[in-house]
C-alpha cells in the first residue's frame, strides 16, 4: 500500500526492516509496476536501486502468446487481461508490433483502444524497459558470439605461429 499511495518515506522504512522489493499486492502486482503506474519516479527509482526488477528479464518474447505471458507475469490489470487477450489474439500482435510502438497511443491501439491514459504511459515505459532488456541480452550475446571467434582465432594464429616457429628451428 505505501508503494501505491506514494509514501517514499514509508518504502524506506519497510525496506530497512528486510521488506522484500519484489512483494506483490493481491492483484499480483509488484511495487514496482505500481511505482510506474503511478508515475512515481522517486519510488521507482528507490526500488530499482535497490533489486527491484519486473522479472521478465529473461523472458523470450517473440509471438502472441509470449506477450500474454508477459503481461499475465506483469500483473498488470487482472480486469482488463481477458480484453487483451481477446484483442491481441485477434489481432495476432507479435512482440516486434508492440516493442516497436512509437508512443503510448500507438501502443494501446495494440493492447484496447480504450485504455487510459495513466495506463497507456506506464504500458509505453514498461514495454521500453523490457525492449532495452531485450536489446542489452542479444547484445550480450551477440558479444559473446565474438569473444569466442576472437579466442578461437588467437588460439590458431597462436598455434600457427608455434608451428612456424618449429619449422624455423628445424632449418
Amino acid at each position: 500500500n505505501a508503494t501505491q499511495f506514494g509514501n517514499l518515506e514509508c518504502i524506506v522504512a519497510l525496506h530497512s526492516a528486510g521488506a522484500d522489493v519484489h512483494q506483490k499486492n493481491v492483484s499480483g502486482q509488484s511495487c514496482l509496476v505500481m511505482a510506474i503506474q503511478k508515475e512515481n519516479q522517486q519510488i521507482e527509482r528507490f526500488l530499482r536501486q535497490n533489486g527491484a526488477s519486473l522479472g521478465t528479464e529473461d523472458m523470450d518474447l517473440h509471438t502472441t502468446e509470449d506477450i500474454l505471458a508477459w503481461l499475465r507475469e506483469l500483473g498488470l490489470l487482472q480486469a482488463m487481461f481477458p480484453v487483451f487477450t481477446h484483442n491481441l489474439r485477434t489481432w495476432e500482435v507479435t512482440a516486434a508490433q508492440l516493442f516497436g510502438a512509437e508512443d503510448p497511443e500507438a501502443l494501446a491501439e495494440l493492447l484496447h483502444p480504450d485504455l487510459n491514459e495513466s495506463w497507456q504511459n506506464a504500458f509505453f515505459r514498461i514495454v521500453q524497459y523490457q525492449s532495452a532488456l531485450q536489446r542489452t541480452r542479444a547484445l550480450n550475446e551477440e558479444l559473446k558470439v565474438a569473444a569466442a571467434a576472437a579466442a578461437a582465432a588467437a588460439a590458431e594464429a597462436e598455434a600457427e605461429a608455434e608451428a612456424a616457429a618449429a619449422a624455423a628451428a628445424e632449418a
